[in-house]
């Protein structure tokens, strides 16, 4: 069983890379490679995979649905589709947060601000799309248990934001607050693309691959995962993939995913523990 996810951050996001400061604060605008916004290519990465008979969750920050109001309207919330949220701002301005992480001891920030936070959140996608957002994907896997309550709290039943490459599926976190964990490797911080090239990085970066490499890797953990009975939860980038190789790899994994079953993050709510 197949559960593909991926990120769109709102138009003029300013990634920091770690570890060469010169990528800091640049928006996506401004690059060579890429002139659209994150909205804009999610609509070519839906559809090859609604091509391949694949369903997929975008979580979305709130941003995104205010500045690129078009693009996303053009996604549409129709079948095999699912909007969860992936904070407002995803950390902007960042000082805001490193002073959070300092004086608070959490990079998402006090528990007032998570609640306003996550309540605006699912707020303007209701109020954009007409369908409430159940599922949740705290900007760089940032949630804590603070996070936890506060989405139970407020209705959200699956957050997807821990990278666990040992887990098969979902867990129970608390109450009805399901952990679906991204136990596939994900794209951004694994595959060189973009400005995440080795010469940039250095060798400082993490494990890192071409995208043949980590297409590879990719699918046999897919095929490990699926001999255990499990569930494959992947995290691929609209934006990763369009600037990589204008999705060849991408058309390249939905191929190899088509015929396989395919569910939305929130099908998986029910409170299974695996």
């Amino acid at each position: 069983m197949i559960c593909l996810t991926g990120d769109i951050h709102h138009s003029g996001f300013r990634y920091r890379e770690f570890p060469n400061p010169r990528l800091e604060d640049v928006s996506p605008e401004r690059r060579p490679y890429v002139s659209q916004s994150e909205a804009d290519v999610a609509g070519e990465y839906l559809s090859i995979a609604r091509d391949a008979g694949l369903k997929v969750t975008f979580f979305v920050t709130g941003l995104a649905l205010r500045r690129d109001r078009a693009a996303m309207a053009a996604l549409g919330a129709g079948p095999g589709l699912e909007i969860g949220g992936h904070t407002y701002r995803a950390f902007e301005p960042m000082r805001l947060h490193d002073w959070f992480r300092r004086f608070a001891g959490s990079f998402y920030g006090p528990a007032w601000f998570q609640r306003w936070d996550v309540k605006r959140t699912l707020a303007i996608i209701r109020r954009r799309l007409g369908v409430p957002a159940v599922t949740w994907r705290t900007h760089a896997y940032a949630s804590d248990r603070t996070t936890w309550r506060v989405l139970e709290a407020l209705g959200v039943r699956v957050l997807s934001d821990r990278v666990d490459l040992d887990v098969i599926g979902p867990q129970t976190l608390a109450g009805r607050l399901v952990s679906l964990p991204i136990n596939v490797l994900p794209d951004h911080e694994h595959l060189y693309h973009a400005e995440r090239t080795p010469t940039a990085l250095g060798r400082a970066a993490g494990p890192t691959y071409t995208g043949q490499e980590w297409l590879a890797i990719v699918q046999r953990q897919i095929d490990a995962i699926e001999q255990r009975g499990g569930v494959a939860t992947l995290l691929v980038h609209p934006i990763c993939m369009y600037t990589l190789d204008r999705f060849q790899t991408f058309r390249a994994l939905c191929r190899f995913l088509a015929g396989r079953a395919s569910v939305l993050c929130r099908d998986l709510g029910g409170g299974a523990v695996v």
